[in-house]
């Protein structure tokens, strides 16, 4: 038997001072090269990325790129 469904934020809420502002920023791009130099005016040492799309699109190489591998 499943209980009522959750709501309100998890168990223990969030941490002490609450949660750092984060802004949140979606954008379209053509290609691999395109999304990593995107990214590069936005990332700082220590973020986290979640990489998204087609496999088609070749994201590896935009993850290779973001870590500093040299383009093609």
């Amino acid at each position: 038997m499943a209980g009522p469904p959750m709501a309100g934020p998890p168990a223990g809420g969030p941490p002490a001072g609450g949660y750092p502002v984060q802004a949140t920023r979606i954008v379209h791009v053509p290609d691999a090269e395109a999304a990593a130099a995107e990214l590069a005016g936005w990332l700082r040492p220590g973020d986290a990325v979640l990489i998204k799309g087609p496999r088609a699109m070749g994201l590896e190489r935009t993850a290779e790129l973001v870590l500093g591998g040299s383009p093609q």
